[in-house]
């Protein structure tokens, strides 16, 4: 990285006299700066300054997986010795031991100081000689603290089971709900994974750890660090081994509240698309990009229905799709009829595709499907790629030498094939207008498409030709899955969820038929467009950088 007064604004107009002690200290003074300059460059400074990025960072430091067993679980470090704080119910090791995975998918051996199955408090210690230099113990809240108060702004971390290791943990915002002796509950989205992992306050100190999910997204339940105090002493006392915070790392102590250009530049952007013109109920947001074009969510448009777009003043208008991007899956719908007074929009970060900031952790505001704004909700990453998964056929296929395709010989009940109107027997000529004349054919065809993606099949029966459409559908063994479904605790989320590159990942628990809509951050700024609701504790939403570049 070159070091120039115009890119180092504190470079510029310094006088180095340095006559008296030769141009040799003048290079040294200068090297020295230049690698402080540098070092601030990459964020160190930039965290002193911006006090959500360093809690945010805080956390990212001192959240680690540990895996006992077959089950994973989060905790928190706490001293640079290597003590970490988890849950005792995330502990199933007889050996008493566990393992502890850190952000770079690296891991350790920890010993098992002290599991209290009481209080929900257990206590390991790494078996090698210090942390890894990627990770920082947390701050405790002080004795002196006052009370807990409902409405207080909090955030938690934790490793999401579903997700692999090597991973930098998920940070949520919300705020404290309940307040009880032995117990938090906050709003703070929580899932499976997630127990052990920290609370902290909006100074970044220690409050609870995260025990147990409740039945909705506003019921997260955490132990209270009063319990965790008292519950360690025996092996650790909390207070003496405190890690020093930075006074810089403190926000607000209540969440952002949508300011009047929050409101208004999300409603003015924000369109609610149908397929019946007197329907008023969305299958899905768009987001307007001038006065002849929105952008939208690809998979929750039925293809072949007519489209409608309810506009801010309730003014509907026809539409139809006129470009396309299945690996973002967005749409780009043209309106009939011109609206008078839209701004084009535009991206305000220049070239650059960083949407303003540095680091990931920004406050942000979503479109509600009822005209209304979301609570503030946190970006916890950027740049984030969310992998692809397969999606499954439901049918048994065989070749037929005779036949220009491939015969389906068993079709199960509600899969892709038999939402498709496909019976046994059928020969199936096309998918998505390419024809498959081997089972590799199908394999290969399904593999460009994600679960969630509407597919057309093209068959014959009984010598008759017919079609039918269906979404590609996960494997049936997902709906049984704690770590995707939590046993019905997630609320709806998104069928086409995968398979995204370079999005943002934020915390507003966003239905499926909002996903389209617009998210901006505190200043009303429009950043981009949700395109999928993850799960429990995850959307995803497309950087409004690259819809303008890609269209």
């Amino acid at each position: 990285m070159k070091i120039t007064a115009r890119s180092c604004p504190r470079l510029a107009g310094c006088d180095f006299s340095l006559q008296r002690r030769g141009r040799a200290l003048f290079r040294h003074v200068s090297l020295l700066l230049a690698l402080l300059m540098l070092f601030s460059s990459s964020g160190a400074v930039a965290d002193e300054q911006d006090p959500l990025a360093a809690i945010g960072s805080t956390l990212t430091a001192a959240t680690v997986r540990i895996v006992s067993g077959n089950d994973t679980s989060s905790g928190v470090i706490v001293t640079r010795d290597g003590h970490v704080l988890t849950v005792s119910h995330g502990l199933h090791s007889e050996s008493g031991k566990a393992t502890v995975v850190f952000s770079d998918g690296k891991s350790a051996e920890a010993l098992i100081l002290l599991q209290d199955k009481m209080a929900d408090v257990a206590v390991l210690k790494l078996a090698v000689a210090e942390t890894p230099s990627t990770t920082s113990p947390i701050a405790m809240l002080p004795r002196s603290s006052p009370a807990f108060q409902i409405g207080q702004c909090v955030f938690a971390a934790g490793y999401p089971g579903r997700e692999p290791n090597g991973q930098v943990p998920v940070v949520r915002v919300g705020v404290l709900l309940g307040v009880e002796q032995h117990r938090l509950r906050s709003s703070c989205t929580l899932t499976a994974g997630d127990s052990g992992g920290p609370l902290v306050n909006h100074r970044g100190e220690l409050i609870g750890l995260h025990r147990q999910i409740g039945l909705g997204n506003e019921s997260n339940l955490h132990v209270s660090f009063d319990i965790i105090r008292i519950a360690v002493l025996p092996v650790l006392d909390l207070q003496s081994v405190s890690a020093s915070l930075n006074p810089s790392t403190t926000i607000a102590e209540r969440l952002p509240v949508p300011s009047d250009a929050v409101v208004a530049g999300l409603k003015q952007r924000t369109v609610r698309v149908s397929h019946r013109s007197d329907d008023s109920t969305p299958v899905a947001l768009a987001t307007l990009l001038d006065s002849t074009r929105a952008v939208t969510k690809l998979s929750e448009l039925t293809p072949d229905a007519e489209i409608f777009c309810r506009f801010p003043d309730e003014i509907v208008c026809s539409a139809r799709v006129t470009s396309t991007d299945m690996k973002l899956d967005v749409a780009i719908l043209t309106f009939e009829q011109a609206q008078e007074n839209v701004t084009p929009l535009r991206s305000e970060s220049g070239e650059r595709n960083d949407h303003g900031f540095q680091s990931p952790w920004r406050f942000i505001f979503a479109a509600r499907a009822d005209g209304s704004v979301s609570r503030a909700g946190l970006i916890a990453r950027k740049d984030f790629s969310e992998p692809t998964i397969e999606g499954k056929l439901g049918a048994v296929l065989e070749v037929r030498a005779q036949a220009k395709g491939v015969q389906a010989t068993e079709v199960s009940p509600n899969g892709t094939a038999a939402m498709a109107g496909l019976l046994p027997g059928d020969l199936i000529t096309a998918i998505n207008d390419q024809p498959p004349e081997s089972l590799d054919d199908v394999a290969r065809i399904l593999k460009s498409f994600q679960p969630g993606d509407w597919l057309r099949f093209e068959f014959t029966r009984n010598a008759q030709s017919q079609t039918g459409r269906s979404r590609l559908q996960h494997d049936p063994g997902e709906r049984f899955e704690r770590t995707e479904f939590l046993d019905g605790r997630s609320g709806m989320i998104s069928e086409r969820r995968s398979g995204f590159g370079g999005v943002l990942q934020h915390d507003i628990p966003t239905a499926p038929d909002e996903c389209g809509g617009p998210i901006c951050d505190t200043s009303g700024r429009i950043i981009g467009i949700t395109i999928a609701r993850r799960a429990r504790e995850a959307s995803l939403a497309i950087p409004i950088e690259k819809l303008l570049n890609d269209k």
